[in-house]
This record gives C-alpha cells, structure tokens and sequence, in this order.
C-alpha cells in the first residue's frame, strides 16, 4: 500500500473511532445511531459489531432486523472482523438470525477465524 493510502485508512479508523466514542456519551438514540451508522459504513469493526447488535436485538430505537444484522455481520467478515466471523458462524450453526442450519458455512468461516487468529 503506497503511503497516502496508508495515512487515509489511517485518518479514515481515526474518524470512525471518534464516531464510536461520540456515539457513547450521545445524549439520544438517534444520535448515537447516526454515529455508530457513519463509523460502520466506513468500515470500522467496533461500529460494525455494534450496528449488528443493535440490528439483532432492536436497540437504539430500532426494531429487530435480522436480515440487517446479517449484512453488517457480512460486513465485519469482509473487514476481517474475528468478533463477525464468530458470530456468524455460529448464527450458521445454529440456525440463529433466521438462518438455515449450514454446518458447511459456519465451518468454512471457523477455518478462516482459525487461520487468522496467531497461536
């Protein structure tokens, strides 16, 4: 990665931790959200991991979209997020967040966890 691309996603984590932590002393829902939302469409996995509780447990004044909450898991894995992969994963394996049961899936992403995590 050249340099400027470097400094960018650099300054691009530092935005979205701001987002994060400005989402946590918010003084309303929506704020928060706003936040947490802006922080995850750049990619950040804390945010990321907070939209898919948010989504999947109907907080922050949202209602309970599994649907949504799979994408941001999807989201966090494409990010290489562990906490995602873990949870889809098991979401797969326990046919959790509307999900068939796909031992297949959650194995292919436990591998992935696995490879990626050091000893």
């Amino acid at each position: 990665m050249a340099p400027f691309e470097e400094y960018n996603k650099c300054e691009g984590e530092v935005h979205a931790s701001i987002a994060v932590l400005k989402g946590l002393l918010a003084q309303d829902n929506q704020q928060a959200l706003d936040l947490y939302t802006q922080a995850a469409r750049q990619g950040f996995p804390p945010a990321i991991r907070v939209m898919a509780q948010v989504c999947e447990k109907g907080q922050l004044g949202l209602a309970v979209s599994y649907s949504q909450a799979i994408a941001w898991l999807n989201a966090g894995v494409a990010e290489n997020d562990h906490w995602s992969m873990q949870r889809l994963a098991q979401a797969y394996r326990r046919g959790e967040l509307g999900l068939k049961i796909d031992r297949e899936q959650a194995d292919r992403l436990e591998a992935r966890l696995a490879a990626e995590t050091p000893p």
